[in-house]
C-alpha cells in the first residue's frame, strides 16, 4: 500500500441521495468499530483536523484490520489497494463507500474525498488537510479545539429552535445543539452548508436544515432561543480562508443584528476576537459592540495573545508540520503592528434578550475552566434574574434559595512555628466556571444552612442560634454578600436545575 498523501485534485462531495444509502454507509462503519474511542487509541488522542495526518502515519500499513484501514484513508488521507479494502470491510462496504463519494478509486487504488473524523456520538465529514495546505479559500473545517471549545461553554439546547451560526461542518449543529426541537444551520460557504447536510443525514439528524448566506441574511425575521456562533474571528493580513478571516468587526455585526432574531430570554454565545492596544483597557473594543444593545450581555475572556505569539498560533497551523515562512510572519505581525495591536484577546459572549428592565453588561477575565461549563453559565443567568427580582432586602431575607452545584468551602494554612495557622478561606467552584471568593464568614455559615425550602431569614436565625448572638447582630453586611454570591452563581434560587 502506498503511504501517499490525498491528491490534491478537487473531488465532488460526498452524497446521500440514494434511498437507504445512509444507513448502509452507518452499518459498514459500525461493524468496522469506526467510532471516536476506537480511532483515539489507535492515534493516540492525537489532535483534531488535519493534524491527524501525520499521526496516522505511526500506522503499520501490515495492519489491516478494518477500523486500521479506514483510519488510514479517513484520517491518514493515504491511498489503500483496492485489494486490501474489499478484505477489509468486504467489497458490498467498499461499493456502499464510494457510492456515497466517501472514497474514488484510481487503478488499483482508493482514496478519500474527505475526511472522517469521528467526534461524541457522531461522524463528520470535512476537508482533507490537502485542501488546507493548497489554501482552498472554501476550506471545511472539523471537529477543532475550538468548536470543541465553545460546545464545552454552551448551555444546555433543551429548546424549540437553536441556530448554528457559520456552521462549517455542522459540529455544533449535530452535537452541541442535539437536544433542540429545529436545528437550522447557516454558513456562507455553500460547501459547508453541503456537508453539514451530509451530515447530518449520516448521522441521522433529521431535526436539522441548513440554509446559505450571510449571517442572518436568509433567516429572514426568524427567531431563536439558543444562537451558537463560531465565526471567522481572525485579524489576519488578508482573508486566505473563509472559516478564519474576518476579524473583529464579524464579531461587533452578529452582536448588533443578534437581537432581532433571538426570542424572549433567548441566548447567543460566541467565541470571538478583539484587538487590544498598549495602555489601553482590553474592554474598549468589545465594549463598544454593545452600545444600545437590547440584551444582557457577558464577556469573558479566555485569554490574551501578544501579536507575536498570536500570528505564530495561527501561522503554525497554516503551515503545519513544517516551519513558518519568515515572510509569512512577517506580514502578520506588520500588519497588527500597522493597526495598532500589540495584542489579541479571545474570548466568550454571552448574550440574553431581556424585557421589563434595563439589560445588564459585563465583562471580566473568565475564572479557570474545569470540564463543560454550560450550565454553569445558565445558573449565572438565573441567579442574577434572581437577584434583579429581589429588588430589596426584605425580599432578600424571604427569598429560599440553595448552593449551585460544586460549590466547595476551602481553607489555607500556613505552618506557625507551633502548629498550622490559618491564613484564609474561599468559596470556589471545583469545576465548570471556577469562580473563587473571599469567604465571609457569616455568609459562609449561612450557605451551609440554605437547602432551598428556609428562607434567608430562616437560615440567619439557626447560624445565630448556633453562635449564641442575636440575628440583628449578623444582619448588616449579610444582604450585600448574598446578593455578591447570586451575582457569581453560587448561590441559585431554590428552583433552578
Amino acid at each position: 500500500m502506498s503511504a501517499r498523501c490525498a491528491d490534491t485534485v478537487e473531488t465532488p462531495l460526498p452524497r446521500l441521495d440514494e434511498p437507504g444509502l445512509a444507513n448502509r454507509v452507518r452499518r459498514v462503519l459500525g461493524d468496522a468499530a469506526y467510532r471516536a474511542a476506537n480511532v483515539d487509541a489507535l492515534l493516540g488522542r492525537a489532535p483534531a483536523n488535519w493534524r491527524r495526518e501525520a499521526a496516522s502515519q505511526a500506522l503499520r500499513d501490515e495492519n489491516d484490520t478494518p477500523l486500521a484501514t479506514l483510519v488510514k484513508l479517513f484520517c491518514g488521507g493515504r491511498h489503500v489497494a483496492a485489494g486490501v479494502l474489499d478484505a477489509a470491510i468486504g467489497h458490498a462496504g467498499s461499493a456502499t463507500l464510494e457510492a456515497a463519494g466517501l472514497i474514488v478509486r484510481n487503478g488499483a487504488e482508493a482514496r478519500a474525498t474527505v475526511q472522517l473524523t469521528p467526534h461524541g456520538e457522531h461522524l463528520y465529514a470535512h476537508d482533507l488537510p490537502a485542501r488546507h495546505h493548497a489554501r482552498a479559500a472554501d476550506f471545511v473545517v472539523g471537529p477543532s479545539p475550538v468548536a470543541r471549545l465553545l460546545g464545552a461553554l454552551t448551555v444546555p439546547a433543551s429548546v424549540e429552535r437553536a441556530l448554528d451560526l457559520g456552521c462549517g461542518a455542522g459540529v455544533l449543529a449535530l452535537d452541541t445543539l442535539a437536544g433542540a426541537g429545529e436545528v437550522t444551520a447557516v454558513d456562507i460557504n455553500p460547501r459547508a452548508a453541503a456537508l453539514t447536510r451530509f451530515n447530518a443525514a449520516l448521522n441521522g439528524c433529521d431535526n436539522v436544515t441548513t440554509r446559505t448566506g450571510d449571517l442572518f441574511a436568509p433567516l429572514g425575521e426568524a427567531r431563536f432561543d439558543l444562537i451558537v456562533s463560531n465565526p471567522p474571528f481572525v485579524i489576519a493580513p488578508r482573508t486566505t480562508f473563509i472559516y478564519r478571516d474576518g476579524g473583529a468587526p464579524i464579531c461587533a455585526r452578529i452582536v448588533r443584528e443578534a437581537p432581532a432574531h433571538l426570542a424572549t430570554n433567548g441566548i447567543l454565545q460566541m467565541l470571538c476576537n478583539w484587538p487590544e492596544r498598549s495602555g489601553r483597557d482590553w474592554r474598549e473594543v468589545p465594549r463598544s459592540w454593545f452600545d444600545g444593545c437590547e440584551c444582557d450581555a457577558w464577556v469573558l475572556r479566555l485569554r490574551s495573545q501578544s501579536a507575536l505569539e498570536y500570528a505564530l498560533a495561527w501561522l503554525g497551523q497554516e503551515h503545519a508540520g513544517a516551519p513558518v515562512p519568515a515572510a509569512a510572519l512577517a506580514e502578520w505581525t506588520n500588519h497588527l503592528a500597522g493597526h495598532d495591536i500589540a495584542a489579541v484577546g479571545t474570548g466568550l459572549v454571552v448574550m440574553r434578550r431581556t424585557s421589563g428592565r434595563p439589560p445588564w453588561l459585563e465583562l471580566r477575565d473568565a475564572p479557570p475552566l474545569r470540564g463543560p461549563a454550560g450550565a454553569a453559565i445558565a445558573r449565572v443567568l438565573m441567579a442574577r434574574d434572581a437577584a434583579a427580582r429581589l429588588r430589596d432586602d426584605a425580599a432578600l431575607l424571604e427569598a429560599r434559595l440553595r448552593p449551585a452545584p460544586d460549590l466547595e468551602y476551602q481553607t489555607r494554612k500556613r505552618p506557625g512555628g507551633n502548629g498550622w495557622l490559618a491564613s484564609g478561606a474561599e468559596l470556589r467552584f471545583s469545576r465548570g466556571l471556577c469562580f473563587a471568593v473571599k469567604a465571609d464568614p457569616v455568609a459562609t455559615a449561612l450557605l451551609g444552612h440554605l437547602d432551598g425550602d428556609r428562607s434567608v431569614s430562616e437560615a440567619l436565625e439557626r447560624v445565630a442560634a448556633q453562635g449564641g448572638v442575636t440575628p440583628a447582630l449578623l444582619l448588616p453586611q449579610l444582604p450585600a454578600a448574598v446578593r455578591r454570591l447570586l451575582h457569581l452563581g453560587l448561590l441559585v434560587p431554590a428552583g433552578a436545575g
